[in-house]
């Protein structure tokens, strides 16, 4: 009678046994869509045993039915890991690419495809200039084409610059999600921790989305971790503590006055107070093997760049010496290149100081249109208006020497060094000091407008400054020309010199640059006053064929490592090329990793991923247990049915 009873709690086992297998697969089917969601498998056992006999070779033992012996959340952490690294490194790939296309399609569908056309049509204007510089239709149409090809290319620039706030509101958001998955997991870390401590129940959904968050923050930044005995789970960003056991070090930010730029780095390692900041990303380093190409976070900070990029940020044209990596500015500073940097080395040869546009696609694309457009327009200015140093100008043989040249020659010595103040347009006072190297009008070369007035006027002026300053040198001169510069004020004759107002790379005030260039006011409100005569009343007719050379002459270049120099019309198509080029590296980059990701997430859905049919496949074998259970329990009650009965 024992054993009969005995006999209905083993059918009892496996009728709760099974009934809570089933449960777990309502469970996975339930939730077969979930993001992050972990299958849950049960893994069967033995119920106790009773020995109920000893014997001489073993003892006899008694069942007393099935038990679940655990539910199963497994994951294969080599395969989490590898598909978070290589998830991140396609997420990089992927940004640059997303920038890539953007930019393209801002010049080809949008004010771009607008520039091409007036590109077109200023060319066609000086072509017609370089026929009859002298006509009033010409200039006026010289100076229609001009005002619409400025206006067109500084609506490219300002489009470039647009999309460079909207990376930079990315960027703000990625570190925003980023703080966000930090606080999560810590958070996440202390329930797990609680549940799991009685080392009873299992903390299963709060680990699924835990590595959801881990997943999540794999695609940011690149991101490594570990968990200790307790369930606790530290995450080290881009190689630096991110979430520890007993708090979450958040990423700041800091914010460009000037453009508004922001730049994440870590307050707990910071001095705010000294202005040394810990930025969290090295954007100067991109290897592969190195694992520094991960996180989507980072190509947007190499995407966007750290400023508006100008002209003077494509560091050098051309190679120093034999040193094929060596190049140098136009003051003659050296400096190396190497994979888009150029950088100073210390007297141990190790990097310094680090310049120019490291891989940035804003910054490059900005700096070689700004470029095209200032050696465009500087190219026809210097025609217009040309200059010249005072050390070349003094430097012409005394037989050919004008009274120009000759006061040029006695002031540069009578001067050499100091320091003089000249006044430009409008009437601001500038600093020169005097050298060989110091620009002024090149007067006997000059050509003039209809008003022969000095100094002839450039088309393509700076906005915030003029293309001269004019101080007054008093000189005698003897019946044989010779000139005797007085310092005192004195003399019999008086020169004003205009000094050219130079570039100053460190103010974009000073710049030919799409920030500050505008047509000349004076020539949009008289055509005519565009230099086109010589001294002489004769037709500059020379002058506008070298105007029209510069769009023909082979001279311009991308970047310092561009060594296939090209037209002006050309450097247009080049640039559109090479930006499709960059295109297609970082798309098929992406795909190629994106196939790799893809297989390890195929290979890791199978083992934490929920199948339809398999769990169907459970559910069927469960319920036939379940019912052979259910019969079992009444067979085992009728049989003890029949013997109660047959004992009255």
């Amino acid at each position: 009678m024992a054993n009969g009873f005995g006999s209905l709690y083993i059918g009892a086992s496996g009728i709760k046994s099974n009934q809570n297998a089933l449960n777990v697969v309502a469970n996975n089917l339930s939730n077969i869509n979930t993001s992050g969601y972990v299958r849950q498998r049960t893994i069967f056992s033995d119920a106790d045993y009773n020995k109920f006999n000893r014997a001489s070779v073993s003892d006899q033992w008694s069942g007393l039915g099935v038990a679940i012996g655990d539910v199963v959340h497994k994951r294969d952490q080599f395969l989490d890991m590898a598909y978070r690294k290589e998830s991140g490194r396609r997420e990089f790939y992927e940004a640059q690419y997303t920038a890539s296309t953007e930019v393209e399609t801002l010049f080809s569908e949008g004010v771009g495809a607008q520039f091409s056309d007036s590109l077109s049509g200023l060319r066609e204007a000086f072509n017609e200039f370089a026929k009859t510089p002298d006509a009033e239709e010409v200039d006026n149409l010289v100076v229609q084409k001009s005002q619409l090809f400025v206006s067109r290319a500084k609506g490219v620039y300002a489009g470039m610059s647009d999309y460079q706030d909207n990376i930079n509101q990315k960027i703000s958001d990625d570190v925003d999600q980023i703080n966000a998955l930090g606080k999560q997991i810590y958070k996440l870390n202390i329930k797990i921790s609680q549940t799991e401590a009685g080392g009873v129940e299992k903390a299963k959904d709060a680990r699924d989305v835990r590595d959801l968050a881990l997943d999540k923050l794999s695609k940011l930044a690149n991101i490594s971790y570990s968990e200790d005995p307790a369930g606790v789970v530290r995450v080290k960003l881009e190689g630096m503590d991110f979430v520890g056991a007993d708090r979450v070090f958040e990423l700041g930010m800091l914010t460009d006055k000037s453009t508004g730029f922001k730049t994440p780095y870590w307050p707990n390692l910071s001095n705010a107070t000294k202005g040394d900041y810990v930025k969290v990303f090295n954007t100067a380093l991109t290897d592969t093997n190195a694992d520094q190409d991960i996180g989507e976070l980072k190509a947007m900070l190499i995407a966007r760049g750290d400023k508006r990029a100008t002209y003077k940020d494509v560091i050098g044209t051309r190679p120093k010496g034999d040193d094929p990596y060596s190049y140098e500015y136009s003051n003659g500073d050296i400096y190396r290149y190497k994979e888009g940097y150029y950088y100073e080395t210390d007297e141990n040869g190790d990097v310094s100081t680090i310049h120019g546009l490291s891989k940035s696609l804003m910054m490059s694309e900005q700096s070689e249109f700004d470029l095209m457009m200032h050696e465009m327009m500087t190219g026809v200015n210097n025609y217009l208006s040309p200059i010249k140093s005072m050390g070349d100008l003094s430097d012409i043989e005394k037989s050919g020497d004008s009274e120009y040249t000759r006061i040029i020659s006695q002031y540069l010595k009578s001067n050499d060094g100091n320091t003089i103040t000249a006044l430009d347009d409008e009437g601001k006072p500038h600093q020169f000091t005097i050298g060989n190297d110091t620009r002024v009008l090149d007067e006997d070369n000059a050509i003039y407008g209809s008003d022969k007035k000095l100094p002839p006027r450039e088309l393509y002026s700076r906005r915030s400054l003029s293309r001269y300053s004019s101080f007054t040198v008093n000189y005698d001169m003897d019946a044989d020309g010779n000139v005797t510069v007085k310092t005192d004020g004195s003399g019999q004759y008086s020169k004003k010199l205009y000094l050219y107002n130079e570039e100053d790379s460190s103010d974009t005030a000073t710049m030919y640059t799409l920030g500050e260039i505008e047509v000349n006011h004076d020539l949009v409100e008289n055509p005519q006053y565009i230099p086109h005569r010589h001294t002489n009343d004769d037709i500059a007719q020379d002058v506008s064929e070298k105007i029209y050379d510069v769009w023909e002459k082979n001279t311009y270049q991308l970047n310092a490592v561009d060594n296939t120099p090209t037209s002006f019309e050309n450097f247009y198509t080049k640039m559109m090329d090479e930006l499709n080029n960059k295109g297609n590296t970082y798309k098929t980059n992406s795909e190629s990793i994106k196939t790799t990701a893809d297989s390890i997430e195929s290979s890791r859905q199978q083992v934490i991923g929920v199948n339809a049919d398999e769990e169907l496949s459970s559910m069927i074998k469960y319920q036939n247990a379940y019912n052979a259970s259910s019969r079992y329990v009444n067979v085992i009650t009728q049989m003890i049915d029949v013997l109660l009965n047959s004992m009255q």
